[in-house]
């Protein structure tokens, strides 16, 4: 992958601004739908994303310790 040596935190913010602003008006109106009105299946229960997390995150950890040691 090539990355040039120009790219800078301000390029990439004015790259990505776009997709930013898509995600922050999705993300709100979800908010506002949750609060003001009964959408409450909106909500997201703890315990499957707790779980699942602890999977990704032991999962991830033996893969990179796995390809580094392979490097």
């Amino acid at each position: 992958m090539f990355i040039p040596e120009s790219i800078t935190a301000r390029s990439a913010l004015q790259e990505s601004r776009g997709i930013l602003a898509v995600s922050r008006l999705y993300a709100l109106t979800i908010v506002l739908l949750r609060e003001f009105t009964n959408f409450h299946f909106l909500s997201i229960p703890t315990a499957p994303v707790t779980v699942t997390s602890v999977a990704v995150s032991l999962y991830l950890g033996f893969k990179s310790n796995q390809a580094y040691g392979s490097w």
